[in-house]
């Protein structure tokens, strides 16, 4: 589907499976193309025909838009696919389509786990009871069509419950899954989430001001990811002005704030002129956070793991989604301190000047140096994985 950081967790699989010499094609958005082609992989815009947003422009959770689309595009797909007659279907959990044509094709599939613990029934109940819901007509009368189609399981919120009878390969390192809740992966695969290589070629220069000297002030780094600005920008913009405030009185921090990259919010016009905070459309979030003391998060999966990867120690203030769950079992960890109980809303700010000076006192402890270094091992131990983990995928072909 047409989400960056979906696709970001997708690269290495689809490069990886090049290099084992199998023919890769990527159905998906044609902002990827350049990326799809450098990888070695064909490219096949998938939204040419049909958007999501004509598909289903109403339905929230946003994510249940995607059950509509697979409802009305995957006959086109499915005619497309069965000239093609591929030999496995890798999907994004997400990408619900690609869940309904290998099941209308009887071809063996693999599941890329979107995000931090959420597939399966649980998952399902947990988003329904959290809200808000509205299903749109569109969305009924799609569920409905691949029910007569066959595909009974299907619903609204499929979304969260398409893993694979064949493998799903888990975004993270082993450590944040829990035992007692890997059931519903089965059969799983643990891959993690990061890859410096795709990184590093994605990457530019970070932000120039960020390697400049650093006089002994800490480094903080502040983005709220660009999902948010679609789903809960009024809290996000609030969250953010609050945490910029805090900042530009603590004299100790240079700040650096992404506010995502089709948000220009009020915030430019409050703070870009601040010596402390300087606030930026968009950055290169890979190479700042290389340079980066403490990074104030929402914690969704790229980011948390791009931070661990670079020890950099989180401040959390998760919105929706995975995003509280996954703060929580970083807590669990020691990685992050949160911001707030709260998953989204304003927090005044005393309570974010002390999260913060908190913050900055245990990010110089030894202990939690520890801790990152550790979680940091994990990640590193995940990719080392990663070849067996692709020769699974690639047996598991037709």
């Amino acid at each position: 589907m047409p989400l960056r950081g979906h696709f970001n967790r997708l690269s290495p699989i689809i490069a990886g499976l090049v290099r084992l010499g199998r023919h890769v094609d990527v159905f998906t958005h044609r902002a990827f193309e350049a990326e799809v082609c450098r990888y070695g992989a064909s490219f096949h815009d998938l939204f040419s025909e049909l958007t999501v947003e004509e598909a289903d422009a109403t339905s929230i959770p946003t994510a249940s838009r995607y059950v509509s689309f697979a409802g009305i595009y995957s006959p086109r797909l499915l005619a497309v696919l069965s000239r093609a007659r591929p030999r496995l279907i890798v999907y994004d959990s997400f990408a619900v389509i690609g869940f309904v044509v290998a099941r209308l094709l009887d071809v063996p599939s693999v599941c890329v786990c979107a995000g931090h613990n959420r597939i399966g029934p649980r998952a399902v109940a947990e988003r329904m009871r959290t809200g808000p819901v509205h299903i749109s007509t569109v969305c009924d009368m799609a569920v409905n069509r691949l029910h007569q189609l066959g595909l009974t399981e299907i619903t609204p919120f499929s979304y969260l419950d398409s893993a694979s009878p064949y493998l799903n390969v888990y975004c993270e390192p082993p450590s944040f899954l829990k035992p007692c809740e890997r059931e519903p992966f089965e059969p799983i695969a643990f891959y993690g989430s990061v890859e410096p290589t795709l990184a590093s070629r994605r990457s530019a220069d970070g932000h120039p001001s960020w390697r400049k000297a650093r006089n002994g002030r800490l480094r903080v780094y502040v983005s709220f990811g660009t999902a948010v600005w679609q789903i809960r920008p009024r809290a996000a913009e609030q969250a953010l002005r609050v945490v910029a405030d805090a900042l530009t009185e603590l004299t100790s921090c240079d700040t650096l704030v992404s506010l995502g990259v089709s948000q220009q919010g009020a915030l430019l016009d409050d703070h870009h002129r601040s010596g402390s905070v300087h606030v930026e459309p968009y950055v290169d979030q890979w190479n700042v956070l290389g340079d980066t003391d403490l990074f104030v998060t929402h914690q969704g999966l790229n980011s948390t793991h791009e931070a661990i990867f670079h020890c950099v120690p989180m401040i959390a203030h998760p919105f929706f989604g995975d995003q509280p769950a996954l703060a929580k079992r970083c807590a669990e960890m020691g990685l992050s301190i949160p911001l707030s109980d709260l998953s989204f809303g304003t927090v005044p700010i005393s309570e974010v000047r002390a999260v913060l000076e908190a913050a900055i006192d245990q990010s110089r402890t030894p202990a939690w140096s520890q801790r990152r270094a550790a979680a940091r091992a994990s990640e590193i131990e995940a990719m080392k994985n990663r070849p067996y983990v692709l020769e699974q995928i690639s047996s598991i072909a037709q």
